[in-house]
């Protein structure tokens, strides 16, 4: 997962920052079929996962979630917390 920071778009400045590192997994059940996201229980995001079309597949409003896929296929997921949000993605094969 790449996680970033939400930019104000009315600055002008550019401003250089390490990127973020939260405690949050993505990890694939072949067995069952299901993509679960696993963060730290303080941490408040929705979650959000795109096909390669870039469809919305499904959502969740809380971060610690599974989704069932039954396509092969690259899928999106997208995590928004408040100031911050992270995006990757899974193959599934």
């Amino acid at each position: 997962m790449d996680f970033h920071g939400d930019i104000n778009p009315k600055k002008d400045m550019e401003v250089n920052r390490t990127p973020m590192k939260l405690p949050i997994e993505v990890i694939y059940d072949s067995d069952v079929h299901t993509i679960e996201v696993i963060g730290n229980g303080s941490l408040e995001a929705e979650v959000f996962l795109y096909n390669i079309n870039g469809t919305l597949e499904s959502y969740s409003p809380i971060l610690n979630t599974d989704f069932t896929v039954l396509n092969l296929g690259t899928y999106s997921i997208q995590i928004q917390g408040d100031g911050w949000y992270a995006e990757g993605e899974v193959e599934i094969e």
